[in-house]
């Protein structure tokens, strides 16, 4: 959900791999966002670009299909950024967007078998990947901000919460193991 103008956007998935986007207010509107030619979408956040040239630039919706997330502007339906997974990393199972000490915008996500790889939204470029989990099937969900220095990351499968440094180049600071219970962090 969004605000431009007084006016909330809200956008939800299909099954057939279509996202609509609902206008809510007066004028209610309707607006279907590329599509990602899968069967699902399994992940979807949306990101403000506050650096964006345009007001038509500024919204910017992020889909999480099978092995692509598609990052695409509102409501001009142009593709800001796509990000192709490896085919042994097919499905997203969390994210976040979120501004790291020095004010720039970042999208972490985890996909199946232990992948957690970060984007900076701006520059479209990897701030950090790691692959370290994938001697083992992993459900990597809930992804939380803690404070300016820790990126927290539930691992259900082995009722813990990975904790990264994000003043040490997101490098795993540590384990927190909580045998008892699989938690969720959201």
């Amino acid at each position: 959900v969004f605000e431009k103008d007084k006016i909330y956007v809200l956008a939800s998935t299909l099954g057939n791999g279509e996202t609509i986007v609902y206008t809510m207010g007066k004028e209610q509107e309707t607006r279907k966002l590329k599509d990602t030619r899968e069967s699902s979408i399994y992940y979807l956040d949306y990101w403000y670009n506050e650096n964006a040239e345009t007001d038509h630039q500024k919204h910017v919706i992020i889909q999480a299909a099978k092995n692509k997330i598609l990052l695409t502007e509102f409501p001009n339906n142009n593709t800001y950024h796509s990000i192709d997974l490896e085919q042994k990393y097919p499905y997203v199972q969390s994210g976040i967007v979120f501004k790291n000490k020095n004010g720039e915008d970042l999208f972490a996500f985890s996909a199946t078998y232990g992948l957690v790889q970060i984007i900076n939204l701006a520059n479209k470029q990897e701030v950090f990947k790691t692959t370290d989990f994938v001697d083992r099937e992993v459900h990597l969900h809930s992804f939380v901000k803690w404070n300016e220095k820790y990126l927290l990351l539930n691992d259900c499968q082995q009722s813990r919460i990975i904790v990264f440094d994000m003043e040490d180049g997101f490098k795993i600071k540590s384990k927190v193991v909580s045998p008892e219970m699989c938690f969720d962090t959201s």
